[in-house]
């Protein structure tokens, strides 16, 4: 084992920005596309007629895309990774699904049976009438009794009336013309018993031979796909057979290994592979989490498509239930419509809970008719009776979930009479008929469960009701749930389950997703519940383990989107595709994620670096880590990512505004997003769900309009990097001061209120009807239908438009430029804060970072331009008072040359608080934003001069330096070590006058406060000069100076042209191995002195608030021994009361010979008569001698960093920064600006 260098990741400072090679930058977060499936049309655009071609696509996090398309032909297509399309039943046999599965799966399928009469051969068609509604008949339909009318004449549509009277006509089939069979297909494989031959293949179509075949080979029965061309289509059906035609063509077979094949030479066209490589290369493709990540987010989104109306769609399935509203709400109800039939006497409701509650009940009836003896049912007619609406589906469907048991939900009887719920599993494979399962074979079932368990027995009574009775009073049950429970509870939260029961008490059922089973009855319990869902806290109490959530594709995801795809086209109800402009659909990455993506990169090139030193290794077994791992590639990849990524971004520092909303900015742009010339209008649009979330105003004017976004005031991001808004809750029309985040998926399906919506004294909303919105639609609706509050009107919008006052009365596009040229605003020399503001301007100096904020409560003790020191008030828990020093910026240059200066706003002896601003910075008046002045402004013409957007402004503003403000610019002056010798920084310049380098100091550098000019020397450098053939002016200078005017040239560093200003600072770099200059001695021993300064004065502040303490402490007691000082004078004898001025009198601390802070022996030796006094004095005093020498410690530290010399690059010997301070007065052609996007020049 051994420790590693793995190379450097910048830390991010406490503003949220990064150094990079000295200058402060900005990692903008990225909005892009969310992993998951998405279903798409394209408006009718791709094909002449105008018909919608349909899509699907699985975008992963990283991995190869799958989409799925419908052609002009309705056809079904895969691609992979956008290349050339395949038939979709191609990727489908790759993944090992039959001819037969796949059509069971997609289709339902009818039975149809055949007679020979001496009329020739009759086809019959069983009625299922879950199929029936909207078809229409071919043949009129007779009633039973010749006597009654007929029910259905030729060529109408079944209704649901029609059906019933089907149902009570005791109608079960109806014939069929056999020509009408023609052009069915067949929906599984039609074998001839005797000889074996296979007649009719899965998906063959019946022609007109067909019928004649089947009778002559003995065939009376057989199964046909449900496909009418209304409600459901032939197109997965089509695609087979043409895929199945091509194969056979090409003499294959289409099986999965010839699938597999197809799609690597689709992928990889050139030598045929052997069958093991093809299949790994699918199996990477879609199911190695090396290759394919579908991320947690993506995960999460598939199952939100499609696991939402799972349950409710299988009872629909069941006929117990027709749904109207198939939307998720956040309380994941559903509304339920009991389907058509009388309503009489026997009841089975549907309760839905949330969280425990029961939110709403809908009740589904059976008729009378559905029993023989309405007085004598009993549990074998019902469970016989609902067998029939209840189905155990085939379990050898394809399906990612094969439930091997159920949670079934029982009744305890205690001895004294009590009844407890309770819940036990039973494996399905218990029953012979799942789903007419009777009492004694449940009976028999459980007691085989539960023979080992000590707890409870199974009893069958005389009536035939089985009961579990504990063995044990007050038996604790785990139990056990099948794997769809265990699937779902993963994916959503909240408690809400879904409740069944009989009001006659004769049954309970336990319903799972695919597969019901009814199990026994249950006499006098009256209410039976049906889990069909739960949650991670039913989990938790239930005992299970938490599943690995999948992030690879799995084939049910496959199955369930070709399934989703092919309901859309089939335009049913409740299926609907999806908004790529939705913020359902795009989330953002922050730094950490983009960092994480690079640092993938970066472990990719060191693995593959690693493995080749390790192939090439003499001996591996002596091999140590440090020689196989070169942190470079991980190195150079953090280094690329924050230099020079499009993310990465120079902070615009130009004012505290200006840096707050770059660090809130969102750019779709950048790696794996758009590109400015790709992307459409719809990408760029304000859509309905960037309320509260993204600024619809703040976005740049020209290419990038919409493309890069603000972050809304309230807005945060999710831990799936979706953006959720606050709501305040709204409950019976009383808006509650408790608020929620909602992101805009959560959001969907309630009624929101504006946040100025009127209330009335009692806090209600006022009024008969409030203005809400509801799934991006304005509506009106009374109070008590309300769900949820905006918090604030400034909810809508960025912080630099919320800056903007009255911006309801602004036009957009003015509003858009006034919040953009805020950004613009210079730092002015005299500030002042707004006349008429919106309160967000404190928040905004506060937070941006640029004045200083007191960290605790406290009293300021020392003040002075440069810093601010604070004795911290005493906190009852923790006796130290400690100091708190804030070190003021001093006109420093910002990102944009403005000026960074912070000044004090309090005085000696203020009392400040924790989070009170106690310095102004850059742009602040007295802890608010101030980005200009409070002018007064005329509208009126002037002879011309202010025409269009020009401005003319008084004489009297640039006399008072109104609009004045101040640049620094900063000028780098490099020595370096050249081929012909090593460059100097000096004085002593060949041919420059001594005038010119009057304010030069011996060490070549300017002196601050120097006045400076174009072309006034600011450093004076030479550098070695090669030799050349020599002028006559130079061959004279060398005969009067000598050699030395000939071998060097001037490379001074000049002020440029245009600048005039004052010297305010220098700094110098000196590399370790050379010696220091005198100026840069100078500069050092400045610093350490100011160092030395803050270290005393912090030292000192401390010693004097604990001897303080101290002494509050024994004024009034006893000394309890004699107490010496350091020199061995008697201080206090034993028995002396001690007083605040004999106390006074005792020596301070001292520094000892060693350099150590020391308590002084006189305070040491101290000792009272109170003991538990005496040791809290003791820990005082021990606690300011640590606290002592752990700042002087940290100051040495600093000072040494300091001295030790400086890392430059390779070949600089020397290196120099001169900052000038620039004072610049309004002049012509500067711009100015309101806030409402009114500009001129």
């Amino acid at each position: 084992e051994q420790e590693v260098y793995f190379g450097e990741i910048p830390l991010m400072t406490h503003s949220g920005t990064f150094i990079i090679n000295g200058s402060e930058r900005v990692i903008v977060s990225q909005l892009h596309r969310s992993p998951g499936v998405l279903f798409e049309h394209d408006k009718g655009k791709t094909h002449a007629s105008g018909k919608r071609i349909y899509s699907a696509r699985i975008i992963p996090y990283r991995g190869s895309w799958l989409d799925f398309e419908f052609d002009h032909k309705d056809l079904l297509y895969v691609r992979i990774d956008r290349r050339r399309k395949l038939y979709a039943t191609v990727l489908l046999r790759a993944l090992g699904y039959s001819t037969e599965e796949m059509l069971n799966y997609y289709y339902e399928t009818e039975h149809v049976s055949l007679e020979v009469t001496d009329d020739g051969v009759k086809a019959w068609r069983s009625l299922d009438f879950r199929l029936l509604e909207g078809q229409r008949t071919s043949v009129e339909i007779l009633h039973p009794n010749p006597d009654e009318r007929p029910i259905l004449k030729k060529n109408r549509k079944f209704t649901r009336r029609v059906i019933k009277k089907l149902t009570d006509a005791g109608i079960e089939r109806l014939e069929q013309p056999v020509d009408e069979l023609e052009g069915k297909v067949f929906a599984s494989d039609v074998i001839n018993e005797e000889t074996g031959e296979v007649l009719f293949e899965a998906n063959d179509e019946l022609d007109e031979t067909a019928v004649e075949t089947l009778v002559s080979a003995g065939i009376s029965e057989f199964d046909i796909l449900f496909v009418d061309g209304q409600t459901v289509g032939p197109y997965l059906r089509d695609t087979m057979a043409k895929d199945v035609s091509d194969v056979l063509r090409r003499k294959r077979l289409p099986t999965s290994d010839q699938a597999i094949e197809d799609i690597y030479h689709h992928l990889r066209p050139g030598d045929p592979p052997s069958i093991n490589q093809a299949r790994n290369y699918f199996n990477n493709l879609f199911f190695n989490e090396q290759r394919y990540d579908l991320s947690d987010v993506g995960r999460m989104k598939v199952e939100y498509k499609f696991a939402q109306r799972k349950a409710l769609m299988q009872l629909k399935k069941q006929g117990l239930v027709r749904l109207e509203t198939t939307s998720m709400r956040r309380d994941r109800s559903y509304d339920l419509m009991p389907p058509g039939g009388e309503f009489r006497n026997w009841k089975l409701d549907i309760g839905l809970y949330d969280s425990g509650n029961k939110v709403k009940s809908y009740g589904v009836r059976l008729t009378k008719d559905s029993f023989a003896d309405l007085s004598r049912v009993g549990p074998e007619e019902l469970c016989q009776h609902l067998s029939g609406v209840f189905s155990v589906a085939d379990l050898s469907r394809p399906s990612s979930i094969k439930a091997s048991d159920w949670k079934l939900d029982f009744l305890v009887r205690d001895a004294d009479g009590s009844e407890k719920k309770v819940s036990w599993k039973i494996d399905v494979k218990a029953f012979a008929n799942p789903a007419a399962a009777l009492p004694s074979e449940l009976a028999a079932a459980l007691s085989k469960s539960l023979a080992k368990n000590k707890f409870l027995s199974v009893e069958q009574d005389e009536a035939g009701v089985a009961w579990l009775r504990p063995t044990a009073k007050g038996a604790e049950i785990s139990v056990s749930a099948h794997e769809l429970l265990r699937q779902r509870l993963e994916l959503v939260s909240g408690v809400y389950t879904a409740e069944l029961r009989l009001s006659t008490g004769l049954l309970t059922a336990t319903v799972s997703d695919n597969q019901t089973v009814l199990v026994m009855p249950v006499r006098g319990h009256k209410h039976i519940q049906i889990r069909v869902d739960g949650n991670e806290e039913l989990r938790n109490r239930m005992g299970l383990a938490p599943v690995a959530p999948c992030f690879t594709l799995t084939k049910s995801d496959i199955l369930r989107t070709i399934a989703y795809l092919l309901e859309l086209k089939n335009a049913r109800s409740g299926f609907n595709t999806d908004d790529i402009d939705h913020l359902g659909n795009r989330r953002v990455r922050a730094v950490g994620e983009l960092m994480e993506n690079q640092c993938r990169i970066g472990l990719v090139r060191m693995e593959r670096a690693i493995k080749e030193k390790m192939s090439i290794a003499q001996d591996i077994e002596t091999s140590m880590p440090h020689e196989l791992i070169n942190a470079k590639p991980m190195s150079a990849v953090v280094r690329e990512y924050f230099g020079s990524s499009q993310l990465s971004q120079f902070m615009d520092q130009t004012n505290p505004l200006s840096e707050v909303t770059h660090k809130r900015r969102l750019s779709a742009l950048g790696p794996g997003g758009l590109t400015r010339d790709r992307a459409g209008f719809e990408v760029r649009d304000v859509h309905t769900t960037h309320y509260g979330r993204i600024c619809p105003i703040e976005t740049p004017e020209g290419p990038n309009i919409g493309l890069i976004a603000s972050l809304a005031t309230y807005a945060r991001v999710n831990e799936y990097g979706f953006i959720e808004t606050p709501y305040r809750q709204v409950i019976n029309g009383k808006p509650s001061f408790a608020f929620e985040y909602y992101s805009a998926l959560e959001e969907e399906e309630h009624q929101i209120a504006q946040a100025n919506a009127s209330i009335d004294g009692d806090g209600n909303l006022e009024g008969p009807l409030v203005d809400v919105r509801f799934n991006g639609e304005y509506a009106q609706l009374s109070p008590d239908k309300v769900e949820l509050m905006d918090v604030s009107p400034n909810q809508l919008v960025s912080v630099a438009a919320s800056l903007i006052p009255f911006l309801e009365n602004d036009d957009a596009n003015r509003a858009l430029m006034g919040s953009n040229m805020q950004r613009q605003a210079v730092p002015l020399l005299k500030t002042t804060s707004p006349l008429v503001g919106t309160d967000l301007e404190r928040t905004v100096a506060s937070d941006s970072g640029v004045t200083v904020v007191a960290r605790h409560n406290g009293t300021v003790v020392n003040i002075d331009s440069e810093r601010i020191v604070v004795k911290r008030d005493v906190e009852p828990d923790d006796p130290s008072a400690s100091t708190d020093i804030y070190k003021l910026t001093k006109y420093t240059r910002s990102n944009q040359s403005t000026c960074v200066n912070q000044r004090p706003i309090v005085r000696m002896g203020d009392h400040v608080k924790a989070n009170d601003v106690i310095a102004d910075g850059p742009s602040t008046d007295r802890g608010e934003l101030a980005l200009g002045r409070n002018v007064v402004v005329a509208f009126m013409p002037w002879g011309g001069y202010n025409y269009e957007d020009s401005i003319l402004v008084s004489e009297k503003v640039i006399k008072e330096d109104l609009f004045t403000s101040i640049h620094i610019e900063e000028f780098e002056c490099i020595a370096r070590d050249t081929k012909l010798g090593k460059e100097e920084i000096t004085r002593d310049i060949p041919n420059v006058s001594e005038e010119a380098l009057k304010d030069i100091d011996v060490s070549g550098i300017i002196r601050i406060g120097a006045e400076v000019t174009t072309g006034d020397v600011l450093v004076g450098k030479i550098t070695p000069k090669g030799e050349t053939q020599l002028s006559p002016e130079e061959k004279l200078l060398r005969a009067i100076f000598g050699e030395k005017a000939g071998d060097v040239r001037d490379t001074s560093l000049r002020v440029p042209p245009g600048v005039v200003g004052t010297v305010i600072a220098a700094k110098v770099f000196t590399r370790k191995s050379e010696p220091k200059d005198e100026r840069t001695k100078e500069i050092e021993e400045d610093e350490k002195s100011k160092m030395l300064k803050d270290m005393g004065d912090e030292v000192q502040i401390l010693a004097a608030s604990t001897y303080d303490k101290c002494r509050r402490i024994l004024v009034g007691h006893k000394t309890a021994s004699k107490v010496v000082d350091d020199q061995g004078n008697v201080v206090f004898s034993k028995g002396t009361k001690l007083t605040e001025k004999v106390l006074g009198e005792l020596p301070a601390s001292v520094w000892d010979d060693s350099g150590r802070f020391r308590v002084p022996a006189a305070w040491r030796d101290l000792r009272i008569t109170d003991k538990d006094l005496t040791a809290n004095l003791s820990g005082l005093l021990d606690h300011l001698e640590d606290h002592a020498n752990e700042t002087k410690n940290y100051f040495e530290d600093k000072i040494g960093r300091m001295v030790k010399g400086d890392e430059l690059p390779p070949g600089v010997i020397k290196m120099v920064k001169v900052y000038v301070a620039i004072k610049r007065k309004l002049q012509v052609g500067d711009k100015m600006a309101g806030r409402h996007g009114n500009k001129g020049v």
